[in-house]
């Protein structure tokens, strides 16, 4: 029998080094004793003398058009496991691409206990994230004029051919085994096997993509599995689940160890955005829970997407999807007591980091637009919570500067309540995070310049409010404000002075050209005087323009 099998292999490899699928036809319609039993030997014998070095695209062709004829005379399980060295013998998407439809129909004429579908799956996977793709083959930017997306801001660079033979490799998987095997599953572990691997797939690679035709596709077979989506995207995760802070962001998604987040939550994610935001198979997730309800419970499965959104399409995709749950939240609709979950305070870091640090325009304007919104959705108590917890987290001027017009609002809102006297204390201590006097007499301002500006008009907007400060807790907060803007004053007029004197240096060529220069990499790089002149004067404009603010403020306080 192994002479047999020796001879039957050396002749089908040698039919497809050659590209010959004649011969492979003539090999199979010869009477032979017990090919049913030679079929799996011969194939592992092939694989053998069969190099992958050598496999081009016809004879990766042909090989296919071999595991075709085989499915014809070997049995079924055995056809798998040949399917399946197969696919790690060659390494090639062509053959994969070949084999699916073969697995799927093999398996299906398997007892569904004796599958092994996650071995099956486990192959598939492991050969989609082994393929020479990365998440930047795939670049999107901002635009003003596009139809490549529903989006009318994003643009989506050319495709690298990479990509194009991935996502057809995803499709191919997807459509050929995919959504058979799904709609053959029946038992509890074949359900969980597939859902797994279709998470898995919409993770990597869907998730950093905005591919619009595999991802219908998948969550129309887990909608097969899963009758209502809502279960298995409210799955609970609670025991499963590790919280990374958002300030760690992970730079390579297929860096972590196999937990179960990392093979469901960020899959679910990716579910849910084409859910929820493209309105894929809506009908099977029923609006069963409240809005504010519905918020919360998915915070995991956002997280999940907060901790990759160095990625420009996970944090556009991120964004989308927060304004939508939020948006379905009406005002003050959720309770303070949620704020006990990380994950709200992961919220509030992601929309930060968002806003600074995002490549992408769209995402800085959405994140920058989420925060208030994110805010208005809790109760007083809550809003009041968020924001001592921002002020005290959060150290770039620019951020806290938009913190603090946030904060102007809320105390205009919160005094505007019925229930103004019963919150009077929230607006002091908020008043004590932000009015605090900076170290010194003077030194470089130039850089909280933003933050010292929001600071000095909130200030202006509480003076003016209740001009004859009366009550109680308006006098408390005019102490925070005098403490605070003296010594702002002394420093903002050091720096003026210091700036104004360095001008006067700069016009009367006191400086050295050489003097003047700018690390750029391991290079440096001589600026000019007029560039310097100019920068200098910027800076004194913007200073002159903070004075202003300063100087309203004083004389409204008569100091």
């Amino acid at each position: 029998m192994e002479t047999q099998v020796d001879e039957l292999a050396e002749e089908a490899a040698a039919a497809v080094r050659r590209g010959d699928d004649k011969a492979l036809h003539t090999l199979f319609s010869r009477d032979i004793n017990n090919l049913d039993e030679l079929v799996w030997p011969m194939l592992t014998r092939v694989n053998e003398l069969l190099e992958s070095a050598s496999m081009s695209k016809i004879t990766c062709s042909t090989y296919s058009t071999l595991l075709q004829l085989a499915s014809l005379r070997g049995k079924p399980k055995e056809l798998v496991y040949a399917y399946l060295e197969s696919c790690e013998a060659f390494q090639s998407s062509v053959v994969v691409c070949g084999t699916v439809p073969l697995l799927a129909s093999a398996l299906a004429k398997i007892p569904e206990n004796e599958r092994s579908l996650e071995v099956v799956c486990n192959t598939l996977d492991s050969h989609i994230r082994s393929c020479p793709w990365t998440r930047d083959d795939y670049v999107i930017a901002d635009d003003d004029a596009n139809d490549l997306t529903r989006d009318p801001v994003i643009k989506l660079h050319e495709k690298t051919q990479a990509t194009t033979d991935l996502l057809h490799l995803v499709t191919t998987v997807v459509e050929e085994f995919a959504v058979p095997m799904t709609n053959i599953s029946n038992d509890t572990m074949s359900k969980e096997a597939m859902s797994e691997m279709m998470t898995r797939l919409a993770h990597y690679p869907l998730l950093y993509t905005l591919d619009e035709h595999v991802m219908p596709t998948i969550v129309s077979a887990l909608s097969n599995v899963h009758p209502t989506l809502t279960k298995l995207l409210f799955r609970d995760f609670a025991k499963e689940n590790t919280i990374f802070a958002v300030s760690t962001i992970i730079e390579d998604p297929l860096n972590m160890s196999k937990t179960s987040e990392s093979l469901w939550m960020p899959g679910l994610g990716a579910v849910l955005y084409a859910v929820l935001y493209d309105g894929c198979c809506v009908q099977a997730m029923p609006s069963v829970h409240t809005p504010q309800f519905q918020f919360i419970s998915l915070l995991p499965t956002l997280h999940s997407l907060f901790i990759r959104c160095s990625h420009k399409v996970v944090a556009l995709k991120t964004t989308r999807l927060l304004e939508y749950l939020l948006n379905r939240i009406g005002a003050g609709d959720v309770d303070e007591t949620a704020l006990e979950s990380a994950l709200i305070k992961e919220t509030i870091a992601f929309l930060c980091w968002g806003m600074q640090f995002s490549d992408l325009l769209t995402v800085r304007q959405s994140s920058a637009r989420l925060l208030p919104v994110l805010c208005s959705k809790f109760t007083i108590k809550g809003q009041y919570y968020l924001l001592q917890h921002t002020l005290s987290t959060q150290t770039s001027p620019e951020i806290l500067s938009y913190v603090y017009t946030l904060v102007k609002d809320f105390v205009h809102h919160m005094w505007s309540s019925p229930m103004a006297e019963t919150y009077q204390n929230y607006a002091l201590n908020l008043m004590e995070k932000i009015f605090c006097p900076p170290e010194g007499e003077g030194g470089q301002l130039i850089g909280d310049l933003n933050k010292i500006s929001s600071a000095l008009n909130l200030a202006r907007y509480l003076v003016n409010r209740d001009k004859r400060r009366t009550a109680a807790q308006t006098r408390d907060m005019m102490r925070y404000i005098k403490d605070y803007i003296k010594p702002v004053g002394k420093c903002l007029r050091s720096e003026l002075n210091g700036l104004e004197e360095r001008l006067k240096t700069l016009n009367e060529g006191s400086f050295e050209l050489s003097e003047m220069s700018v690390d750029v990499g391991s290079e440096t790089i001589n600026c000019g005087i007029d560039v310097e002149k100019e920068a200098t004067l910027g800076a004194i404009n913007k200073v002159h323009l903070v004075l202003h603010v300063y100087d309203c403020l004083a004389d409204s306080l008569a100091l």
